[in-house]
């Protein structure tokens, strides 16, 4: 995986064997300020406000942006849209599954083959993970149930 500023591209892996399938889902997990989670258009604050999650995106013909929220009424979960309001691309929600694994759980589905990175951080503890879905992938879902194992 590559950066180019707000988003990613992807390079599969190579070694003797030659390339590597495309992977949909690339993910790192680094560490950052601790703070507390503030909500924008492109910043969505989920499970009761811990974890700050937003969206890049990114076409084949190189347009940029940050998936824009859709207000919604909940504290666990959220709706993006990249191009169109009427158009939403994501769903996204983080829970708590602390008494079931001691951990944080991550899960989205989008329905687009736009390149995206989805960032999820924890804002009590700094740290950080990322989704890729590459350029013109259909985006699976993912149930990341080890996300973050930061309890409680």
């Amino acid at each position: 995986m590559r950066g180019r500023g707000n988003t990613a591209e992807c390079d599969r892996a190579e070694n003797d064997d030659g390339l590597s399938a495309y992977s949909n889902q690339a993910s790192a997990t680094t560490d950052g300020p601790v703070g507390t989670c503030v909500g924008d258009a492109q910043h969505l604050c989920l499970a009761g406000g811990r974890f700050r999650v937003n969206v890049d995106w990114r076409t084949g013909d190189g347009s940029s942006g940050a998936g824009t929220m859709v207000p919604v009424p909940s504290t666990d979960s959220g709706l993006f849209y990249f191009f169109n309001a009427d158009n939403w691309e994501m769903l996204i929600k983080v829970l708590n599954g602390c008494a079931v694994n001691n951990g944080y759980w991550v899960f989205f589905a989008a329905t687009t083959n736009v390149e995206f990175v989805v960032t999820v951080v924890d804002t009590q503890t700094g740290r950080a993970k990322q989704y890729l879905n590459p350029l013109n992938q259909p985006a699976d879902a993912v149930t990341d149930t080890s996300a973050f194992a930061t309890c409680p």
